[in-house]
């Protein structure tokens, strides 16, 4: 039977608050050690973020979560193919566009040059 490490750190964690705020509560107490127990309240703190980045880690390379970034990985290449083809486009319709101007261009100096022919025959 396999051990969920991400279930025992969440539980764990649930455990090390649980003693924070019974040391909170002492340290209110009159008599109280402040000190002593705010030393110890900041051990818990840190084996609690420690407990926090094993429970993450265990999420992350979960074999659910690795799929999952697999799936992301081959969306975000096929975004980047995609982007590829769309600069082609844009530079085909860029070429395009420029042909057209020249074509534009031609018509116009062509019909400037009909004008003056007819205009010669008169």
């Amino acid at each position: 039977m396999a051990i969920d490490l991400n279930a025992v750190a969440t539980a764990a964690i649930a455990d090390i608050q649980t003693a924070i705020n019974n040391l909170n509560a002492v340290r209110r107490q009159n008599g109280a050690d402040v000190a002593g127990i705010l030393v110890k309240i900041e051990a818990l703190e840190q084996k609690q973020a420690d407990l926090r980045t094993l429970a993450l880690q265990s999420v992350e390379n979960s074999p659910e979560n690795q799929a999952a970034v697999k799936v992301v990985n081959a969306a975000a290449t096929s975004l980047k193919s995609e982007a590829a083809n769309i600069t082609t486009v844009a530079n085909a319709l860029i070429t395009a566009q420029q042909v057209i101007g020249d074509a534009a261009d031609l018509f116009s100096a062509l019909g400037k040059f009909s004008q003056t022919r007819r205009q010669e025959r008169r």
